[in-house]
């Protein structure tokens, strides 16, 4: 662990041996080509500010402001708005979650119920998606038999499918929440 006016003064590139390889190295010269161009000022005095209120004074409400800094507001819920249309924040099968993709296909309870039932009976349960999954991820992982990988492909796709039907039918016509339908 070097200081800045210590790399400055190259004393960095003794750190460099022969176990930093790989990724270690590749920061090591990212972080010498930041610094590279770097002057230092040592007339003016170091201080820790608080860039997060005014006055640079640390609050809690400021920390609380700033948790949600960075969040964008999805810009299809105003569309929605705009248009009169239905649109919960919450996952409408399970209320439990923020509605993304991933959690309403993979994640919710509901979808885990239907994918557990399907799978679990034709001898894929470890093809399950756990709560977490990332539908990508999911998707490209699956060991699908080349013989019947066009088959096992668009029957997922078919349950992706219902699922978001059944979603919209529960948001857009008051639908009962009901995993028996989906399956």
């Amino acid at each position: 662990m070097r200081t800045v006016r210590e790399e400055l003064d190259g004393a960095w590139i003794a750190d460099v041996g022969p176990d930093l390889w790989g990724e270690a190295l590749q920061e090591f010269f990212t972080l010498w080509d930041w610094t590279r161009d770097l002057l230092l000022d040592d007339s003016v005095p170091d201080s820790l500010t608080w860039s997060w209120s005014k006055g640079d004074c640390y609050t809690a409400k400021s920390v609380y402001l700033n948790l949600f800094a960075g969040r964008a507001e999805d810009p299809m819920a105003k569309e929605l708005t705009r248009r009169g249309l239905q649109h919960p924040p919450r996952c409408p099968l399970c209320d439990q979650e923020m509605e993304t993709i991933c959690h309403l296909l993979l994640g919710c309870v509901v979808a885990r119920k239907v994918w557990t039932s399907l799978l679990s009976s034709r001898g894929h349960a470890d093809w399950i998606p756990e709560a977490d999954s990332r539908l990508r991820d999911w998707w490209t992982s699956l060991p699908l038999p080349c013989q019947t990988r066009k088959d096992f492909r668009t029957a997922i796709i078919l349950v992706l499918w219902t699922i978001w039907r059944h979603r919209n039918d529960v948001v857009f016509n008051g639908a009962s929440l009901a995993a028996a339908r989906i399956l």
